[in-house]
């Protein structure tokens, strides 16, 4: 997260959401870091997905912090997302 011109440290932020199944990252922008994305202690959970915008999808996947889950990370537009009463759900497209 950027704040400032300045990259914020999200390190460990998602270690204890061990049920975490999609990680909505709502920004063309490369500026969300990890230290490694794919390490269970300092990423995302390995069952998660992440969704970027489809115009950020190859910045994300070439991205180091993220190359790591480039199969992972997937347009977030395939998907209907809802968010109501501080709640979000997520579901896949129909074909």
């Amino acid at each position: 997260m950027k704040n400032q011109n300045k990259t914020i440290n999200t390190y460990h932020m998602f270690a204890p959401c061990s049920s975490l199944e999609y990680l909505i990252i709502d920004n063309v922008n490369v500026d969300f870091v990890m230290q490694d994305a794919a390490d269970a202690d300092k990423g995302v959970p390995a069952s998660a997905k992440i969704l970027v915008p489809r115009a950020a999808l190859d910045p994300y996947k070439a991205d180091s912090h993220w190359k790591s889950v480039a199969d992972r990370i997937l347009p977030m537009e395939d998907f209907n997302i809802v968010r109501k009463d501080s709640r979000v759900t997520v579901t896949p497209k129909a074909v």
